[in-house]
């Protein structure tokens, strides 16, 4: 069994695969050692809109894929990214004006250049994860 050391390692990200959702990893402790592509964990940031005018709240609706939240028209999907859209309709002058805010939310990645903290558990031939960055 790998000792703690080798199965957690801190590296620099040489490069990022976006639609592969991994990255490349160099480890300066191992003479500059780049890894295969790593498969970056999903960490959503925690986003909170509200939009208010006059007081008066907008209607809205999200669709998430962190975890189900069927309240307040919110749904469920098993695609990302998240998505949240606010809507309202402003009369001014006898005359309706319609207002939209559509937001997506995709999770985090990390970008060349960027410290990394990585897994490598014992299972598996030279799999690992980057659990996240600083």
């Amino acid at each position: 069994m790998n000792d703690l050391h080798e199965q957690i390692k801190i590296g620099k990200v040489s490069s990022v695969d976006v639609k592969k959702r991994t990255a490349r990893v160099i480890f300066e402790d191992k003479e500059d050692m780049v890894s295969a592509e790593l498969k970056v964990l999903i960490n959503q940031p925690l986003i909170k809109i509200s939009k208010k005018d006059n007081g008066g709240n907008w209607d809205g609706v999200g669709a998430y894929n962190s975890e189900p939240r069927n309240l307040g028209g919110d749904s469920y999907k098993k695609e990302l990214p998240d998505t949240v859209k606010l809507k309202k309709v402003i009369t001014y002058q006898g005359e309706p004006h319609t207002h939209e805010l559509n937001v997506e939310i995709h999770p985090w990645l990390p970008y060349v250049g960027q410290f990394v903290l990585c897994a490598f558990p014992s299972i598996g031939a030279g799999d690992g994860f980057i659990l996240g960055g600083f």
